[in-house]
């Protein structure tokens, strides 16, 4: 149980003469628990198991997404891709752009990798089965952003 600082002025402040002293010590007691709890909560949710395979399945699809993408990008072809493909448009069904919007997917999969881990890192101190959809929400993620790339830089 940690007792706040108000508590113990109100109750020690005739017997402390220094209440700053007091102070210093409080604080360091408080951040040396949260500390430890933040500590407890990592060292937990780094040796869940099924949290250790959503982790790791995430960065290596996000790892073979990039490498593909960036094999694909060296081909020797001209700066033009095709960003865009939409059937019900006819003729104009393909829209051209360049490189940095193919860069943008290896961008995308850096991003859903470090904020799925981040949140799901948040949600795992309250709950355990948020942290597993989140995980499993961005594996599903990367996986679309893996099909559609690949197939965005087959029709060039």
């Amino acid at each position: 149980m940690i007792i706040s600082y108000r508590v113990i002025v109100r109750y020690y402040k005739p017997y402390v003469k220094k209440i700053n002293l007091l102070n210093i010590m409080l604080d360091l007691n408080l951040l040396n628990s949260y500390n430890i709890y933040a500590m407890a909560i990592a060292k937990k949710y780094l040796h869940d198991k099924s949290i250790l395979l959503l982790l790791t399945s995430n960065l290596v699809l996000a790892f073979i997404s990039i490498t593909l993408i960036i094999l694909r990008l060296n081909n020797g072809r001209t700066g033009i891709y095709i960003v865009q493909r939409r059937a019900n448009l006819g003729i104009d069904q393909y829209t051209q752009g360049g490189t940095a919007t193919i860069i943008s997917f290896i961008v995308f999969s850096i991003l859903v990798v470090l904020i799925g881990f981040f949140l799901s890192f948040k949600a795992f101190k309250s709950q355990r089965n948020v942290s597993i959809a989140v995980l499993g929400l961005c594996l599903l993620l990367l996986i679309c952003t893996l099909i559609v790339s690949n197939s965005l830089l087959a029709m060039h």
